[in-house]
């Protein structure tokens, strides 16, 4: 009970501080806009009450305004956790599509186009969980792989080293350079993986479609 009682005592002590010195400040406003010497005039004294209530006032309405701005926020909170969830799923499961062995189907740099059945035999990328591997025109290649969004992050690329003819060759350096230790941006569209990077775009298509 005494330490209920202590509280209380806290509490209006608290109040009465605060609506001192909210006062103090209403007063010190009303100084600024009518001088010092209108709390002794009569007239001036009436109008010095109006403003100090008026000021009183603002400060309860907005108060009011920002507690119902507060109240709106809390409310909408758990929409935008979950749009946020929403957006994350729908990213994860975007990576995770690409996650499949693709095909070779269209090659171009600066939209001159490259014919991939040049190659040895198929082109070809598996991506897995953070690595990749493939064939690319004359050589094996491999690497390790981050997937941000709508880039892919390659890193330790690495391939083979034989020698074939030069227009397999051709279609190999496009396909290598999509794939050096930087970044290249992907799109899955209509179940062909899009590949872009230096003006190379190369189209592949999951394997078994």
């Amino acid at each position: 009970m005494l330490a209920k009682s202590m509280n209380a005592k806290i509490s209006v002590l608290d109040v009465n501080k605060r609506q001192a010195f909210e006062f103090s400040l209403f007063d010190s406003l009303a100084d600024k806009i009518l001088g010092k010497k209108s709390s002794q005039k009569s007239p001036q004294k009436s109008l010095r009450q109006s403003i100090m209530l008026a000021f009183a006032y603002i400060k309860r309405a907005t108060n009011k305004i920002f507690k119902e701005i507060a109240m709106k926020s809390l409310k909408l909170l758990p929409l935008a956790i979950a749009l946020s969830a929403l957006y994350m799923s729908a990213c994860k499961e975007e990576n995770m599509r690409i996650y499949n062995t693709w095909n070779l189907i269209t090659l171009s740099v600066d939209g001159n186009p490259i014919d991939p059945t040049n190659s040895e035999k198929q082109v070809f990328i598996t991506v897995d969980d953070q690595k990749f591997n493939g064939y690319a025109g004359c050589n094996l290649f491999f690497g390790n792989l981050k997937i941000q969004k709508n880039k892919i992050q390659s890193s330790s690329t690495g391939a083979t080293k034989m020698l074939c003819d030069p227009s397999a060759m051709e279609i190999e350096r496009a396909i290598l350079q999509l794939f050096s230790d930087s970044s290249v941006d992907f799109v899955i569209k209509d179940k062909n993986l899009v590949l872009e990077k230096d003006g190379i775009q190369a189209i592949f298509e999951a394997k078994g479609q």
